[in-house]
């Protein structure tokens, strides 16, 4: 539900004034935030009614008033309130209702996202996802259905089986993309663009989360040179030469004993690990 009307009656065999006009002033009364909207209803007969929309906003959020959309929270009331503009005849000019926000659904979101590599194979196995509400199987069941088809496309990552903990999911996938991608960049991340209701009572919020790089460089390609060295004496030294190179760069090595290290990363713009 994105919107309410609001409508005011009155009977003009018992009414002292035959109205023209009736604007109402709509607000919530959450301490978190107040917003304020003024709806001009429109006559029909005896009958002076008018829609607003309406929009469920969390509690780190402020309320925009005068945007013609009720901003409200979870834990809220909706006032209407009739003053009369016109020529008062009547002794009481000031009409007020007020109605609580009763919810039957709880909103969460998706606060953390985290890809693993269990195996070493440079490819994602495994997804943490965070939730922000007390986690279920059953709410985990119907989170994994909605969201797979949502994660980052460019990796082809299909779910194979979940495991519920108090508040995420660990998600075993498959990653079905052929490149090996130990790093993240922009397309990896998680983007709910509007609210999903998940079971009868729990709605996911919109949110965008960026997946935390948990992956280990892997070995792309590996070459060992065996090198004789002859010296004075006609003494015989072999010395050996290995370069490796992995699957994104590395930060600066401080110590390479007990080797001589080379390295080459195929992806130049990928960051260190």
């Amino acid at each position: 539900m994105n919107s309410l009307e609001v409508r005011f009656n009155y009977d003009p065999g018992t009414a002292q004034y035959n109205y023209t006009q009736a604007t109402v002033e709509i607000t919530n009364i959450s301490s978190i935030s107040r917003d304020k909207e003024t709806i001009n209803l429109t006559k029909n007969g005896t009958t002076f009614n008018g829609a607003f929309k309406i929009s469920l906003i969390k509690n780190n959020e402020t309320a925009t008033q005068g945007d013609k959309i009720l901003n409200y929270y979870q834990t809220d009331a909706i006032v209407a309130r009739f003053q009369n503009n016109e020529n008062v005849k009547l002794p009481l000019d000031t009409l007020k209702i007020q109605i609580p926000c009763n919810f039957s659904s709880y909103l969460f979101t998706l606060n953390k996202g985290i890809y693993f590599d269990n195996d070493a194979n440079g490819h994602v196995d495994s997804i943490f996802l965070g939730v922000s509400y007390e986690n279920t199987d059953s709410l985990a069941q119907n989170l994994v259905k909605a969201l797979e088809p949502r994660l980052p496309q460019h990796r082809k990552l299909k779910a194979l089986d979940f495991k519920a903990v108090k508040y995420g999911i660990g998600m075993r996938v498959e990653e079905q993309a052929p490149d090996i991608r130990t790093f993240v960049d922009i397309k990896d991340k998680l983007q709910i663009a509007d609210t999903i209701r998940i079971t009868d009572k729990m709605l996911l919020d919109a949110c965008e989360i960026m997946f935390i790089d948990s992956m280990a460089p892997v070995i792309m390609k590996g070459d060992y040179y065996d090198i004789i060295t002859l010296e004075a004496g006609d003494t015989t030294e072999r010395v050996g030469r290995l370069e490796v190179e992995l699957s994104e760069n590395l930060n600066p090595i401080g110590d390479p004993r007990p080797f001589r290290t080379i390295i080459r990363a195929p992806m130049p713009n990928s960051p260190p690990n």
